[in-house]
């Protein structure tokens, strides 16, 4: 797949359809009105905050935090001062650690899914059709970095490509309509 095939890029699977769904059923601000719309809504709300935002907005960082023995005082909390010309021995505090005698480091753990995005991936696994689409992008977004350079593989857009186009087949269906490929080219 050509990471241009993509519905951010305005070449998805089934545009014109998504598109036009879009504009029919997804209201500027808010939830939809529909369920159908809610869907639609919903996988356009997962795909932007990946391709605009690298999915920063829609994973927490759970952070543990490691106790470590300070290496300047060797966990004591005081170092051994000698006076200048080799007078008095004094100990005085560690500078390290300001006299803890060990530091406290934070590290990531993992991240957890956002009740936002996490309620929008749960609308959309309700539907039988669409929920084998959903559990790829949950991973994605919780079990991977950040995209801070917004530099995306082939496969991650496939895994937004596939959940799209399953709600915009699905959509189609309820509604009765013929769902034309927009761009036969692209093979997610």
């Amino acid at each position: 797949m050509n990471t241009k095939t993509t519905y951010w890029s305005g070449t998805g699977k089934y545009q014109q359809a998504q598109e036009k769904l879009w504009e029919e059923l997804v209201p500027k601000s808010g939830e939809a009105p529909t369920a159908l719309g809610e869907l639609v809504r919903s996988a356009g709300r997962l795909y932007y905050e990946f391709c605009n935002n690298g999915n920063c907005n829609a994973a927490d960082g759970i952070y543990e935090t490691e106790q470590h023995t300070c290496n300047g005082c060797g966990g004591d909390g005081v170092k051994t001062a000698y006076a200048a010309g080799g007078g008095d021995v004094e100990e005085i505090m560690c500078g390290e650690c300001y006299g803890d005698g060990a530091f406290e480091e934070e590290s990531l753990s993992e991240y957890v899914m956002v009740v936002f995005f996490e309620d929008l991936l749960i609308k959309l696994e309700s539907v039988p059709h669409i929920e084998p689409y959903v559990q790829p992008v949950r991973e994605l977004i919780c079990h991977t970095t950040k995209h801070h350079n917004y530099k995306y593989t082939q496969a991650e857009y496939a895994v937004y490509n596939h959940l799209t186009d399953a709600v915009i087949e699905y959509v189609m269906k309820e509604l009765g309509r013929d769902l034309a490929i927009t761009n036969p080219t692209t093979n997610n």
